[in-house]
């Protein structure tokens, strides 16, 4: 599996992988990016069936996770990194701690959603992604609005998601969906991870099943510091980005 990776700041001496949600691509780390390239390996890549990755079709979790594990090996220092995952990103992020703890130093796991839940349920339909899709090539004016209202307030960000509608397909959103849907369940191999620095994360306004996986999360891993958001919705790595980008911070300090 070839995925997409951008590379910041290699004179750097400890790397980050940011992983991106189901979407979006690299370019939802560039509020992170204009922070901690000037003090760390930064290593951003685009997920399969997203971005420069579009080509390359997302199977499932686990080998999405093991592609990234492999990535780490090759191009982190000391064949390690901090992961940063957010959504989709922070499911792979588990999973890469669980399956291979050894190359992962710290973990940050923002809304990683192991509860069932409705809305996801109805994300299912490769009819309905099309029919989405079809609305925004026909009604422009739609994208412009379904842009504004992910309220990334940064026109280059806002170009991105634009040309992140215009190139994705109903398999490419339906692939990722999926394979997020169907793992539930915490990744086995958790408990091997025991050691390992961790941060949890969630937004106050986001459904009860995200904050109730942080909570199933919390009790897999307890040495984890958790933190619900508050007044953040989903996208809180960009709309609350100082927060954000703060919190990263003094964990990576400590």
């Amino acid at each position: 599996m070839v995925i997409h990776c951008d590379e910041y700041g290699r004179e750097r001496t400890e790397t980050i992988l940011f992983i991106h949600g189901a979407g979006v691509a690299g370019w939802f780390w560039n509020k992170q990016l204009a922070v901690f390239s000037a003090t760390h390996h930064c290593l951003v890549v685009d997920l399969p069936d997203h971005g420069l990755s579009l080509a390359e079709p997302f199977t499932t979790v686990e080998a999405v996770a093991d592609s990234l594990l492999d990535l780490v090996a090759r191009l982190g220092h000391g064949g390690k990194a901090v992961l940063v995952g957010h959504s989709l990103g922070a499911k792979l992020a588990a999973f890469m701690l669980a399956r291979r703890p050894e190359l992962v130093s710290r973990a940050l796991i923002a809304s990683a959603l192991f509860r069932p839940s409705w809305l996801l349920s109805a994300m299912t339909s490769e009819k309905l992604f099309a029919w989405s899709l079809n609305l925004y090539r026909k009604y422009p004016a739609l994208k412009r609005w379904q842009v504004k209202a992910f309220g990334l307030a940064d026109p280059v960000m806002e170009a991105a998601l634009m040309a992140s509608y215009d190139s994705l397909t109903a398999g490419a959103l339906l692939r990722p969906t999926l394979a997020y849907a169907n793992r539930m369940s915490l990744p086995e191999g958790l408990v091997a991870a025991s050691d390992k620095p961790v941060m949890l994360l969630a937004g106050s306004r986001e459904p009860a099943a995200m904050k109730r996986s942080l909570a199933d999360l919390a009790t897999a891993l307890p040495q984890a510091e958790s933190h619900i958001l508050p007044g953040c919705d989903h996208v809180y790595p960009v709309k609350a980005a100082a927060l954000f980008n703060d919190l990263l911070a003094g964990w990576l300090s400590r």
